[in-house]
């Protein structure tokens, strides 16, 4: 918007100009005759409408809400207003100057080449309009010169067909200025649509709720809402409380830092005893007799509601139970306002039974609450009784709504298309996108670098993927300068040295631009095209060297105006020279110009005045175009690099969180059930399979228990878990490496570690049993890493393993917090095997022996053992690793066993045939 207002401006301003020149520097006749003349008063009338009516559109443009139609209805009168402008220009030079060979076609020419400039780069249209627009300026042209000029005009041959060449030229420089900037644009866009898309795709499926603020330049990110939208945020703070979730994932997103010790997520609270519930619900510990805690509700100083704190104290206090045991006397002072059954204490406590004292039990629920009237509640009450007290210290209110499955919500969002939610998300960046704004944010005044001189130093290493048709471009308006000279015979020694040169030259780097990517080119060519393509500063030097020659070669007396339009061109073309460089090279050109048509007035007789001063006005607010096109282009290139390199930037943001989040969720839910969650179908349903030959490991290390003490050295024994801490690491660490990917590891409870093998198809080997051989060896490495530590921490800890295979039911439990395990008469003949084990032992059922020792273990019966729920069993211990002798053997015997079998024929004869 700011470019049209810009050029409208300027443009009425050059036409009022041009106005007072006519009028006012002919001083042979006074004002009045001058302006009686036709061509004059034509020409007078025109520029003042051109005047109003660009001082409308002015006025009407600075309206806020212009959209694309307005802009282009607007360009439609712009275009009209020129093609009036054309017209009383050509016939003014026509009747004003036929006896003069600096006039004629060729004078009209240069105000057509400016027209038809101004159709494809400094006005808002699509190429195909620009293109109407060039072709009806060339044609009226061409038609003016037939009908104002007179065949006998001198040289009218030349004069006819080196306009149509600058104009045919001038049209073409047109076309591959607006192609490739129009291109480079879309590309942009599209590049930066794709960027948004894939960061809306990362942000459907790992949004934060909390701290997700990122936005496109300083416009508001518009919100999304869909339904995968935080479901692995969710899922993962489902199963992690948020600020050990929160916290986990600063660290992995974070630098690793070289410590001696993994981090431990440990938090002591001093705090969080009954007693602070107790003051919350004004009550007074009387004392703790083992597990049991004694409060009353009265004392010091008596409450009248004293039977209601105790009651939500009890209610607090076991909210995973919700059982609150009263006796009759606390009901009658409840007054109704909790549901009640029999507690039949009597039939469970002998004090209660003799002494004939009737119990009951609150009911729980939301309605035993809900009936309380809140005029009821005394001061100190808590109003959200159907929160627990747990819920209500993380911050949830009784307001909110019901919990689906693992923290999945009801939502009534509405579900967006993807394809729709992109545009959106586009549609408002662009809308709240100011380039004005933009510029003065990011990039300094005028020069237009970037203010963060790592993003100017991004920006030039940036790819211009249209350098080529700079070049190419350039090198065609240069064969039309010379084209245009050769056929009005001005052609002189200098001219053919210089076309020469500059031919040669300009041929030189087109060839090698071209020659990127043909593999016939040498090599040292194609090196030094990915240099000047990557290298601004080569670049540029290459084009201010293509627009000296062209400007050098253009140096005709007869067609200097219009050859210095195309120079200009020339140097335009180029979006790889910054604006400042534009500035200096179309200076400089406009000065040696002035300059020469100055000298060609004062030394030379017989001159049109009036056509060199018109041209040299127009001449320089053609510059004052160029600039202004240069410096809003550039402007434009940046910030579209600008807001590609953010919309990136938040993008791999976006796929890094997600990594995040992927593997902390790994870490806590085996891969395949945390896809599960993550899916769209059926997310809210709780996993489970059926495994038929699963390897479960018990492993624990029972004299932990001996080293775990509370003191104030060892920060009331946080450093004892921190050691823990380190061996459950090094255990998971284990389990990273490529023979034991079979594994998963399940939980660890205390100084108890839970693994197991062949979970999933892919991991469970039925041929080989790889998956069992697996957990052997992780169990040997484990033990093997536990006496690692004891070595640095000067400890004795021994290990206590056991190791079962059979079916398992694998599944995640609860709702709100979910947790990965797995049942089955398997899983607790493993843990018996842990349990009744010895110390520094690996114990194993027979059914694991038979597998391992057919691979090579060596193993030793410990014979009959009594076990829990199962009786008597024979069990084995694993002494040591796998012996690949004794597994070769052992192979070969089975396989003679076979082939022993296989020889004989159903009668009992053996058979002839060999194996």
């Amino acid at each position: 918007m700011t470019h049209v207002l810009g050029l409208l401006a300027g443009l009425a301003l050059a036409l009022g100009v041009l106005l007072l020149l006519k009028l006012f520097l002919d001083g042979n006749q006074q004002f009045l005759d001058t302006l009686e003349r036709p061509e004059n008063l034509f020409l007078a009338i025109t520029l003042i409408t051109c005047v109003a009516i660009y001082a409308a559109l002015v006025a009407a443009i600075s309206r806020p809400g212009m959209n694309e139609i307005w802009l282009a209805g607007v360009s439609g009168i712009v275009l009209v207003t020129l093609l009036a402008l054309q017209v009383s220009l050509n016939v003014h030079l026509a009747l004003g100057s036929k006896e003069h060979r600096s006039g004629g076609p060729l004078a009209a020419a240069w105000a057509v080449c400016f027209f038809i400039y101004m159709a494809y780069a400094l006005l808002p249209i699509r190429l195909r309009h620009a293109c109407i627009a060039g072709l009806v300026f060339s044609v009226a042209h061409l038609i003016g010169t037939f009908v104002l000029y007179p065949s006998y005009y001198p040289a009218m041959m030349e004069h006819l067909l080196s306009s149509i060449v600058v104009v045919g030229g001038t049209n073409m420089a047109g076309v591959l200025t607006h192609h490739p900037r129009e291109l480079a644009q879309r590309q942009a866009f599209l590049e930066t649509r794709q960027c948004v898309e894939a960061r809306l795709t990362t942000q459907r499926e790992n949004q934060q709720q909390t701290f997700s603020d990122s936005a496109l330049i300083s416009c508001d990110q518009p919100e999304v809402s869909s339904s995968k939208t935080q479901r692995q945020e969710r899922l993962l703070l489902s199963v992690l409380p948020r600020h050990v979730a929160m916290e986990m994932k600063a660290d992995i997103a974070g630098k690793p830092k070289d410590t001696m010790f993994h981090k431990i997520y440990i938090q002591r609270h001093e705090n969080v005893s009954f007693d602070t519930l107790a003051a919350e619900h004004h009550c007074l510990r009387i004392k703790l007799l083992g597990d049991c805690y004694y409060c009353v509700s009265g004392l010091p100083e008596p409450r009248p509601d004293h039977a209601r704190c105790c009651v939500e104290m009890g209610l607090d206090m076991i909210s995973a139970i919700t059982r609150v045991h009263i006796t009759k006397e606390t009901l009658d002072c409840l007054d109704g306002f909790y549901e009640v059954e029999e507690g039949h204490g009597g039939e469970r406590n002998a004090y209660l039974k003799e002494h004939n004292i009737k119990t009951y039990l609150i009911v729980p629920g939301d309605t035993c609450r809900g009936n309380i009237p809140s005029s009821g509640l005394r001061k100190g009450l808590p109003a959200n009784g159907n929160v627990s007290k747990e819920m209500r210290v993380m911050g949830h209110g009784s307001q909110h709504g019901k919990q689906n499955k693992l923290g999945f919500g009801e939502t009534t969002e509405v579900k967006k298309d993807p394809e729709d939610e992109v545009n959106e998300y586009l549609m408002r960046a662009i809308d709240a996108r100011s380039i004005d704004q933009l510029r003065t944010q990011y990039c300094t005044p005028f020069i237009l670098t970037f203010r963060s001189p790592d993003v100017e130093e991004k920006y030039s290493r940036e790819r211009d993927r249209m350098l080529s048709a700079y070049f190419v471009c350039s090198g065609f308006v240069y064969m039309v300068v010379v084209i245009a000279i050769a056929i009005t015979l001005y052609g002189s020694g200098y001219f053919y040295t210089c076309v020469t040169v500059s031919i040669l030259v300009i041929a030189i780097i087109n060839g090698i631009l071209l020659a990127e990517k043909n593999k016939t080119v040498p090599q040292c060519l194609r090196d030094f095209a990915v240099h000047v393509f990557e290298n601004r500063g080569m670049a540029q030097a290459l084009a201010t060297c293509v627009v000296f020659l062209t400007f050098v070669t253009a140096l005709s007396p007869l067609l200097f105006p219009v050859l210095v339009m195309l120079v200009m061109i020339t140097c335009a073309v180029y979006q790889i020279l910054t604006s400042v460089f534009k500035v200096a090279i179309l200076s400089l050109v406009v000065a040696c110009y002035l300059a020469i048509s100055i000298y060609e007035a004062v030394h030379e007789k017989d001159v049109e005045l009036t056509g060199r001063w018109l041209a040299g006005v127009l001449v320089v607010f053609f510059m004052t175009c160029l600039i202004a096109h240069s410096q809003h282009t550039e402007a434009t290139y940046r910030l579209d690099f600008l807001w590609k390199l953010q919309a990136t930037e938040e993008k791999e943001e976006m796929e890094h969180l997600k990594a995040y989040n992927q593997k902390l969720l790994a870490n806590i839910l085996p891969e395949h059930v945390a896809a599960h969650f993550l899916s769209t179908v059926n997310s809210d349903e709780l996993y489970h399979e059926q495994c038929d030959f699963v390897c479960i490991m018990f492993a624990s290390i029972p004299n932990f228990s001996e080293f775990y003490v509370e003191l104030e050295a060892n920060n009331e024994g946080v450093e004892c878990l921190r050691l823990l801490n380190e061996i459950i690491a090094d255990f998971d660490e284990l389990l990273a490496e490529e023979p034991y990917k079979y594994i998963e590891k399940i939980k660890s409870t205390g100084a108890t570690y839970m693994a197991a093998s062949g979970l999933t198809k892919s991991t469970c080997d039925m041929k080989d049993y790889k998956h069992v051989t697996a957990m052997a060896d992780y169990a040997l490495r484990i033990r093997e890493q536990l006496a690692s530590v004891n070595e640095h921490s000067f400890n004795n800890f021994r290990l206590r393993v056991g190791i079962n295979i059979g079916p398992v039911v694998a599944g995640v439990i609860g709702a709100r917090k979910p947790q990965y395990d797995i049942w089955g008469n398997a899983v607790n003949v493993a843990s018996r095997m842990e349990s009744t084990g010895v110390l520094d032992g690996i114990q194993v059922t027979q059914e694991v022996r038979d597998i391992l020792i057919a691979k090579g273990y060596p193993l030793t019966c410990r014979g009959t053992i009594q076990v829990k729920g199962k009786g008597s069993m024979v069990t084995y211990f694993l002494d040591g690793p796998r012996d690949p002798i004794k597994a070769s053997i052992r192979n070969d015997i089975n396989e003679e066993r076979i082939s022993s079998v296989n020889n004989f024929n159903l009668d009992g004869s053996v058979s002839s045939k060999k194996t």
